[in-house]
């Protein structure tokens, strides 16, 4: 199966056992029971790395797994199962999740936490929506090393959920986060606004709605 239309040599296409795939890690009783009552199969789809890709290693991204999941009938979201899962994985990792005919391409953008203990810290997770096979799309543009590469990826997968205009993918992720946190903020101020009576206080939270207002300004 070559559902991205990847190259040949980056495909591996081996059915990894769901029993292989957690047990080597830390994961909670909880978690491994979602993902046996979850998932039906992994399959480990491609591998991009320097030896196939013919580019140069990355300062921080090394190899690109990425892996599809087929989910069992009824099943529709478990994204929080292959966060916690993925944040284990020593290596940065891509999902494509399948239900019944449908797609979704799943990244959970992370760091290291400690690179010699091959440990990662998930900053935020990006998804698409769910999607025919035929409209299923990644590309492997040119790069000419591994991180540029996974930020390519990554921001192919996040599009307009990344609202930060930085160039540096790091940047934008992390300023994503706080704009996000701004904009819940503002909600929940002018949700207070409009349900206040006492003029004074109200005009408070608009004064405070407002200074929020143009730290968003300042953030997009």
């Amino acid at each position: 199966m070559n559902i991205l239309n990847f190259p040949d040599f980056t495909l591996v296409n081996r059915v990894v056992p769901k029993v292989a795939f957690y047990s080597h890690l830390e994961v909670t009783a909880r978690m491994k029971s979602a993902f046996i009552e979850n998932v039906e199969q992994v399959v480990w789809l491609y591998k991009l790395a320097p030896s196939n890709l013919h580019v140069t290693d990355g300062k921080d991204v090394h190899e690109l797994t990425i892996f599809l999941i087929k989910l069992k009938k009824g099943i529709s979201d478990c994204s929080d199962i292959f966060r916690y899962i993925d944040s284990k994985l020593p290596r940065h990792t891509f999902f494509i999740i399948q239900q019944d005919n449908r797609y979704q391409l799943l990244v959970n953008y992370k760091q290291w936490k400690d690179a010699s203990a091959g440990t990662f810290e998930i900053i935020k997770s990006f998804s698409t929506d769910w999607l025919s096979e035929e409209m299923l799309s990644l590309r492997l543009d040119s790069s000419s090393n591994m991180d540029t590469l996974y930020e390519s990826l990554v921001r192919q997968i996040a599009s307009t959920q990344i609202t930060s205009s930085q160039q540096n993918l790091h940047q934008a992720v992390f300023q994503t986060i706080q704009i996000e946190a701004i904009k819940k903020e503002m909600a929940a101020i002018r949700k207070k606004e409009l349900k206040e009576q006492q003029p004074q206080k109200k005009f408070a939270l608009h004064q405070k709605y407002m200074q929020l207002k143009k730290k968003l300004e300042e953030h997009i």
